[in-house]
Formats: structure tokens, sequence, C-alpha cells
């Protein structure tokens, strides 16, 4: 340690270890010395003085012409007078609109950084330091140009970033007055590379070298006053402009025959950023060392970091032609770790078979055991299996054979009946859920050209253009059980519908080969005769599959909940009346009992969770107070047939885990993150999910496009037909082999478990007459994970819409997921200097209300009802209407 206000700020020592063997050890302080000082003024000053002692004579060093106090103040005289107008002019517009670069990180950044740092040292292969100099020379660059091409290679593919960053230090010595001056004549740079479109190695070199001799020519201003000009936002746990950066130390002058010089690599446990390379190029080759924020990441970390840096300097001496993302970074083990080990589960499912085929098996193995139960309705499964043949025929009769039929009821045994019924005919069901807007309803009915449709008196009647024949769920009366339609495990079972970027929605066609993946072979849950299953998602969410399939296709009882969006009440109900052992529940629905009625839960073997990203506090509560209680983190979009992976959550949680994984590919699934050109990601780096195997829907109904776009060759299974569907979503990979899930790539969000793409609900609102621009933005609520929409209206000319209007409007042709939960009436949208609409300048949302009158709610029931949804909801009332 120095103490800089008294000095000294340099310490010697020397160790005679033999008569020919002596050692100098010199320590200093950075705010007196620089690499060049130490390498090229030190080193050859006191070879000089060394060689003169020898001799006795006196050493020839030339004067020096003033001193670093001269040069500092004339340096500050020079920047007074505004002779580096045209450098500030340089920099000022280079460094607009900067962008941040942050490397993926173990662990969330801090608001405050302690700078507490370790480092970690590397030495490259011997033969790479010449072949590294060739190549330089070749390309009309220098050691240092290279180095730093590669490290943003490295960069953007940690990051896939294309606007890049990346901080560096200059001599600072171009006046020939400084040349032999000891002192700290360092400059900071800020280096910003385009990496866009995916350019070679010797094309980045070439943008790398014209963006270092611009910063060169304009590295006399020093850079606080950049800083000063630019005023970035302060941030205590970040570096103004840049997170990392690389330098190469100054070369170092030979020393005398006899002498070895050699450089202490000393970790002071103290970094100023994220994280900084610094390389070093001495006669025995190219070493380099990380000096890292131990707040953000971990000594493996750095240690893989530096492997890949020392992969793709490899990688490129044996073919810099190669385009950024072709450059091998991974080693065979790690590659074959993230292709092999950790991204493929072995099928465990009965195949061939199909869905009614296995549960006729089940029906006949076990008839009279009970399959459905709700408060009124208890039926076996041979009484399942004799309605679900009498509706096959009646389905038939009408010519249904591989078409897909509509069901248009309220959650109910009757309907989980039809859906099988549906199979047995070799069709395939549609859920129509009557709490969806008619016009959606009509809208999916057309698009999956159903001529049929199965429906309940109950729900409100819907014009479904093309049905000609309507079969209500009452008039089905069971008959002679019968077999099932002989089709191949790859038939169509179901087309449900999800948001569309577009404000269409897209129909996911799920064949049973991927019901009988989901809920076969699997260690996530058990699935026997004595569980029994809640089925309380509607049955338009793909929940359902889970709930109804995972119990009749094992012999286990389903009880239904009735009606529309689950209570508290009803799962308590139904949990301790007919003892509920295993319920799959969306995030919020999970987290909202947790607060409110954590004791609905009580006496559940299995919770699985899922549809958002799960709640560290709320599952350790959940744990807490239901210790005998197994709680699964489940992910899987609709198109992979509900889950993709599943963790189960050990009995105690790390009270420091900022997330809960999503754990692994669950059986017969392949999960695999990769970058935006298709190469798999390090661990710790994000990647997009991409999820191939028995449970992937065969694509889009009626969107040969789509499907072609989202569901694309398999990269790494040469099996003819092989595809893998790209989610949207990143994760990145633990070091146990267990995924992060991280969010979306696009603005689609998840709101109360339901996928919404806000493009959707701005395409409806765009269609109202009073409304000439809308945005429409994710926001979080005052909950965890409680996310909600945002709607910023710019009304056409007249008089402007209320905020009833709109949600009335969206109400009426969206589910009510999509209704925004506030809108904003703005004089124009914010756009940012592309002329796109700059999202970050959107005003804070303002929580709205409706502005009718609120409805009193009368009775014990509807009052207790009412206090339980204002509780949920947060609001301050909830009326009767």
């Amino acid at each position: 340690m120095f103490d800089v206000a008294r000095g000294p700020l340099l310490r010697a020592r020397l160790a005679r270890l033999a008569d020919d063997d002596s050692r100098v050890y010199l320590t200093l302080h950075h705010a007196i010395f620089d690499g060049y000082s130490l390498y090229q003024i030190v080193v050859p000053e006191l070879a000089a003085l060394y060689a003169a002692a020898l001799t006795g004579t006196r050493a020839a060093l030339p004067p020096l012409p003033i001193q670093y106090a001269d040069w500092a103040a004339w340096q500050r005289a020079e920047v007074e007078r505004g002779a580096y107008a045209q450098q500030l002019e340089h920099w000022t517009k280079w460094l607009a609109d900067a962008p941040s670069v942050d490397l993926p990180s173990d662990r969330p950044r801090p608001p405050v950084l302690s700078y507490r740092g370790a480092m970690h040292a590397f030495t490259l292969p011997p033969a790479l330091g010449p072949a590294l100099v060739a190549l330089s020379a070749r390309e009309r660059g220098t050691l240092y140009m290279t180095l730093f091409a590669a490290y943003l290679a490295l960069v953007h593919r940690y990051t896939g970033k294309d606007d890049l960053l990346v901080g560096s230090v200059s001599a600072g010595r171009k006046r020939p007055e400084v040349a032999r001056l000891l002192g700290y004549f360092a400059n900071p740079l800020a280096l910003r590379v385009d990496c866009s479109g995916d350019p070679s190695f010797l094309e980045l070199l070439r943008r790398v070298r014209d963006v270092a001799l611009a910063a060169m020519d304009n590295d006399d201003l020093p850079f606080e006053h950049v800083v000063a000009a630019l005023q970035p936002a302060r941030d205590a746990g970040r570096h103004p402009f840049f997170q990392t950066v690389m330098s190469l130390e100054a070369p170092m002058a030979r020393p005398p025959d006899g002498w070895d010089l050699s450089h202490l690599d000393v970790d002071m446990r103290t970094t100023k950023f994220d994280l900084y390379l610094e390389m070093n190029a001495r006669p025995d080759g190219l070493s380099g060392r990380f000096v890292y924020a131990t707040d953000l990441f971990s000594a493996d970390t750095i240690a893989r970091m530096a492997g890949h840096y020392t992969n793709l300097l490899t990688a490129i001496i044996e073919d810099p032609r190669r385009t950024l993302s072709a450059l091998p970074m991974l080693a065979a083990p790690e590659r074959r770790r993230l292709l092999v080990d950790w991204a493929v589960a072995p099928d465990g499912y009965p195949d061939p078979a199909t869905v009614h085929g296995v549960f006729e098996a089940q029906a006949a193995r076990t008839p009279d055991a009970v399959a459905l139960i709700d408060d009124a309705t208890r039926l076996t499964y041979a009484e399942v299996d004799a309605r679900a043949s009498a509706l096959a025929r009646r389905l038939r009769a009408l010519g249904v054979a591989r078409d897909v039929v509509g069901l248009h009821a309220p959650r109910s045994p009757a309907l989980v009946t039809a859906m099988l019924g549906v199979l047995k005919a070799a069709g395939a069901y549609l859920p129509l859920d009557p709490a969806q807007p008619a016009e959606r309803l009509a809208l999916m009915a057309q698009d999956a050209a159903c001529r049929v449709v199965v429906a309940s008196r109950d729900s409100t009647p819907v014009e479904f253009a093309g049905v000609t024949h309507t079969i209500w769920l009452d008039e089905i009366t069971p008959g002679e059980r019968e077999p099932g339609a002989d089709i191949d495990p790859d038939a169509l079972a179901y087309v449900m519908y999800t948001s569309g970027s577009t404000g269409r929605p897209k129909g996911v066609a799920v064949p049973h080969r991927g019901i009988l993946r989901l809920v076969f072979g699997q260690s996530y849950a058990r699935f026997d005769a004595d569980e029994t299953f809640l089925h309380v998602a509607s049955t338009a969410f793909d929940a359902a599959t889970y709930e109804v399939w995972g119990a009749l296709l094992h012999g286990a009882r389903c009880v239904v909940v009735p009606g529309g969006v689950p209570t508290p009440q009803a799962v308590r109900h139904a949990v301790r009346t007919h003892r509920v052992t295993t319920t799959l529940l969306t995030t919020a629905f999970f987290n909202a009992l947790v607060d409110d009625a954590p004791d609905a839960l009580v006496g559940l073997r299995q919770v699985l969770v899922g549809g958002e990203t799960m709640s560290v506090a709320h599952v350790a509560r959940a744990a807490t107070l239901m210790p005998g209680t197994r709680f699964v983190n489940v992910y899987g979009p609709t198109e992979a047939t509900t889950f993709a992976a599943c963790h189960v959550l050990p009995r105690s949680l790390d009270p420091d885990a900022a997330s809960i994984s999503i754990g692994r590919p669950i059986a017969g699934t392949q999960i695999y993150l990769l970058d935006s050109h298709g190469e798999p990601v390090p661990v710790g780096v994000p990647g997009e999910i991409h999820i191939g195997g028995a449970g992937l829907a065969r694509g889009y109904w009626n969107r040969a496009d789509l499907t072609a776009e989202r569901f694309v060759p398999h990269p790494f299974d040469p099996t003819p037909g092989a595809r893998l569907y790209r989610s949207g979503d990143l994760a990145r990979w633990r070091p146990d082999g267990t995924l992060d899930y991280l969010g979306r790539l696009d603005a689609q969000v998840k709101i109360r478990g339901v996928r919404v793409e806000p493009a959707e609900v701005e395409a409806v609102l765009s269609t109202h007459p009073a409304v000439r621009e809308v945005a429409v933005v994710a926001a979080d609520g005052e909950r965890p994970n409680d996310v909600r929409l945002v709607a910023y209206v710019v009304p056409g000319r007249g008089v402007p819409p209320t905020t009833a209007d709109l949600r009335d409007f969206v109400k009426r042709r969206l589910p009510s997921a999509f209704v925004p939960s506030a809108f904003m009436l703005l004089d124009a949208l914010p756009l940012g200097p592309t002329g796109k609409l700059d999202r970050r300048a959107l005003p804070a949302a303002r929580p709205t209300r409706d502005t009718r009158a609120i409805v009193r709610a009368r009775g014990p029931l509807k009052l207790q009802l009412a206090e339980i949804w204002r509780e949920l909801l947060g609001v301050p009332q909830v009326g009767a209407t």
C-alpha cells in the first residue's frame, strides 16, 4: 500500500542470491508510472546506469527538456484555449447515443459496485504470438489491433450485440518532449466498432484499424473532458461509457545480455471496470490477465472466457477469412456437453400409440375406477369411454375424419369427455372458451375450417361461419364402448390458438405423440392411479393438456373445477373435498394464493408452477408452509406441448438465490441455446431456446410461412424432417447443466399465464375510429411477476376516446389478459433519431380506473367474492358488474 499524500510512490529492494545472481524488485504506483515509462525508459536507463557503474564512468543520459509538471501545465493551458475543440467534436459525435455493453454476469449488478476484484492470468500457445504478428503485418495493422479485434469478436459472441463500445488506452506520448519523460501519460479511449453483418475476421480487423487510427488522431484531449461534455447519466454501479477494457502493454526494450526482466502478476483484489483484459507481448510469448469484478463474475466464468479467447485466436490464425459466427469458440468437450449431455433427454413414451388408444386400454384395466369428478358428477373410466364412443359415432356419421371439431363449452366433465370423443373419431379438438370474445371465437373456428361444433347450451351463442352442424353436450347419451379410430401417433390431436404479433391469432397444431411425450416416462411429477389431478385451467390454455391427460392416461382421478376464472375458494374447496394431490398453477395465481390464501394448497403433494418467472420469495414461503409438498418449476411453449423443461425444487432453497432454474429438458425433449447464427452459446451466455423432440407441434394451422419461420431444420440431427422450434425465449446454461430463464427476445409477455403479443393489442386498438396512433408496452405491476399492459394512444380528429371506450373496444375483441390496465392519451408518440418509436421516452404509466359508476355487490357471497378480487387485483373497489 502507498500513502499517496506523503509518498514515496516507488519502492526498490535489492536481493543478492549469489555472487553472480542479484535481483532488484521495483514496486511502483500507477500515478507516477505507466507501462511505457517502465519498459521503454526505466529499463534502458537502469541498464545504462548499471553499465556505467561497472566501468566507473558516468552514464551519458541526455538531459530532459521538460519535467512532468511542465507538461501538465501546458496540457491544461491547451485545453483552456480550445486547442482540442476538433477532437472534442470528434468524440461527442462518435459517442452520441453510445450503447451500453454489459457482458453476461453470474450475479445481478449491485446498485453500487464495491470495486472488489480478482485476477486470472493465462498464457497463449507459443506458436500463436509470431503468427498473430505476421497476420497483423499482412493486414497493415498492429498486434494490438489484431488482439483488440479478437476481443471484440469475443464480446460480440457473448453479448449478441453489433454496436460495441469497448475501452482501451493510448500511450499519450506523441510529442517528442515527453518521449523520455517518466510519468503517467496514458489516456483512456472509447472505441466504438460496428460488428454488424457477420463480417469475416479480416473485415472486422479493417474496421478496428480505421477506428483505432481515428482514435489515435484524437487522443490528445484528456478523456475526462469528453465525459464532462457529454454528461452521461451517472450510475454508481457502472462506468459512464464502457464496462470492459482491453489493452496491450507497451513493448519492452531489449535488456542487456544476462539480464532477465519479469512482470510479477500481483492480484490487488480491486478493479475499476467489470472486466479488463491486459495483454503482454514478451520475447517468451504472449500472455494476458483478466482483472474482473467479483461482484459480477465467478472465477470459473473468467477461466472459461480466457479459454474462449484463446480458441478464437487459434481459429483466426487457421483461417482469418471465416465470419465471426463461424470462428470456433468452444472446445470439443464443452461443445459435446452443450449439444448432447445437457441438451438431449431420451424418449420415454409408448410408441406407436394414440391418446384415445392409451385411454381405452386404461379403461379396460380399471373400468370402475373414478375418472372425472366435480361437485355434481362422478364418472368412471367405463362411463367416460361410453360417452366418448357415443360422440365419436355422431361425429363419424357427420363425416368427421381428421377434421377439426370446435368445443364451445365451459370447463366441465362433459367437455373433457367430448375431447376424448373427438379423438376417437380421428378428429382434432379446438377449444373455444366461452369466456373469450365471440368475435375471436368465430375467427378461430373459421380459420380452423370447423364444420362441426360440440357446444353447451349454457354458453353465449356465437355465429360460427362455416359450421353446418352443432352437437349439444346434453344430447349425447352413452352407448356401447368401442375402439377409436386406428390412426398414426403423428395425427393431429388438437389445435390451440395463441397470440399473434400481426393481430391474427395463430393455431398451434399438436399431434397425439406430443401429448404422450408429456405424461409418460417423466420424472418431474408422479403419474399413477393414486394421484388426483385438479383441472383448473381454461381448455384453451395448454395447461389443460397436462391436467386432463396426465390423469386419464394413468388411471388417476381428474377433479374439474367448473366455471371460468378459478378463485382461491374454488381451489380450496376442490382440494379439501376431493383430496386433490396434484395441481398446475400459473405463476401469478400461485403467488396470489401464497399471499392471500395459502391454506388452499394444504394437502397437495405436487404443485407445478409455470407460465411466468417463478418468484423465489413465494415458493420459499410455500415450501415453509408445506414442507411435504413437491414444488416444480415448469417451462414450455404451446408449440412444445405444454412443458419442455422442468425443475423439481430441493426441500431447502438457497436463501441467496436470485432466481429459480427451469431445470433440464424433460424426457423426449431436446433444448439447445443458440445465438442468432445458430451456434451454441457457452455456459452463462444468453441464447435463444430452441426445442426439439417428440413434443413438437406439427406447426401453425394454415400458416406455412410462419411455420417455416419458427420451425426450422434441425442443425444437429441428420434425421430427415427433424426440426427445432425457435421459441423466442432467452435462457442460459448454469454450470450444473440446468437452465435459467431470462425473458423474451421480442416484446411478447405472459399475463396471468397467457401469452400476449402487445402488437396484437396495438393492431386491434388501431382500428378504433378515434385512434390515430397507438403503442402498447408491458410494464411491471406492484407485485412480483405482475406484468400489465399500458396503451399509449394518440387520438384522431374529433372527440378523443375515453378510457372506458377504449377498454370496452378491446374487451369485445380480445381475451381479458389482452386488455391494457392503463390507457394514456398523448399528443404524439415520441420518436428517436431514426424516426422509430422511442419506447424509453414514453411517460410512466398512471393507473387508470373505469369512470363508470360501480354497481355495489349485494348479498354475502357476492360481497365476499368482491373483496377477494379487490385484494387480488390491488384496486380500491370491485363492483358486481
